[in-house]
């Protein structure tokens, strides 16, 4: 037999692997929710401005897109939790949740999303999900719904610096500021006009800064410039699991050192 999701030789219809994973994302699922709802709601510079809608009284801002996420969230895992009772015969009981007096932005919370207590219930029960006879639709409904999230209340991409500019004039090197945005493939200097290829200025740029403090976001952003790109999965494991903030920024968003990124890389099998 082979995993449904990635093709590994196993024994049940999800490897272990996969299993992980899919208990992984179920875990930070609540977590994850709780930006979201700082998004739909608008009490974040996450979220889309979107359309103004009064509630008691009160003018939010309201952002569509994270709204219909937010109800396909639920669908989805509601949907799975119901085959899991169906298959096994049990009656679903939601998990104990205290009800949170503030959200992730410090504003007060609306009220607890539901889809968090149905996320925890799957968790504990992974093992089980493994064992469906569909087992990979669950791995690939359950990870879709983490890319979606995460590219719903993640910034956009921000520029990435390449260092100064190597160009030689009549006056010398330039040496203005380089920026390009993840996918793009030549700089041009705002400077000199002089073109640069992104992926060696980029490359260059990440050996000579290991000392850097970057976003999540950015360090993705980085990796991918530079012609070596990460999996926003597997990125997310690392973070939970082997790589920490060296700091904090203004605005509570952790900050990761380049030099430990690449530490760990090396580390991994090839």
């Amino acid at each position: 037999m082979i995993c449904q999701a990635c093709e590994a030789k196993t024994q049940t219809p999800l490897c272990s692997h996969c299993t992980n994973t899919v208990r992984d994302i179920l875990d930070e699922m609540p977590r994850m929710l709780g930006y979201l709802d700082d998004t739909r709601y608008g009490h974040t510079r996450l979220a889309d401005p979107g359309t103004r809608h009064t509630r008691n009284g009160t003018g939010l801002n309201v952002n569509p897109p994270a709204a219909r996420l937010a109800r396909d969230t639920h669908l989805v895992l509601a949907n799975w939790a119901r085959t899991l009772c169906r298959v096994h015969n049990w009656r679903y009981q939601r998990p104990p949740q205290k009800r949170p007096q503030r959200n992730n932005s410090g504003f007060q919370a609306y009220q607890p999303n539901p889809a968090s207590s149905i996320a925890l219930w799957l968790a504990q029960r992974t093992d089980k999900l493994a064992l469906l006879p569909d087992a990979g639709d669950a791995h690939r409904d359950i990870t879709w719904l983490a890319d979606r999230i995460e590219k719903t209340i993640n910034r956009p991409d921000p520029p990435i610096h390449l260092g100064p500019c190597p160009a030689i004039g009549p006056a010398g090197r330039c040496m203005a500021a380089l920026t390009a945005r993840p996918g793009q493939v030549i700089a041009a200097c705002h400077t000199c006009g002089a073109k640069h290829a992104v992926r060696e200025l980029a490359a260059e740029h990440l050996r000579r800064t290991q000392h850097l403090q970057l976003t999540a976001a950015q360090i993705l952003g980085a990796l991918e410039l530079a012609g070596e790109p990460l999996s926003e999965r597997t990125w997310r494991r690392w973070r939970q699991y082997h790589i920490r903030p060296r700091a904090w920024r203004h605005d509570g968003e952790p900050l990761y050192r380049v030099g430990d990124v690449y530490e760990h890389r090396k580390r991994q099998p090839v």
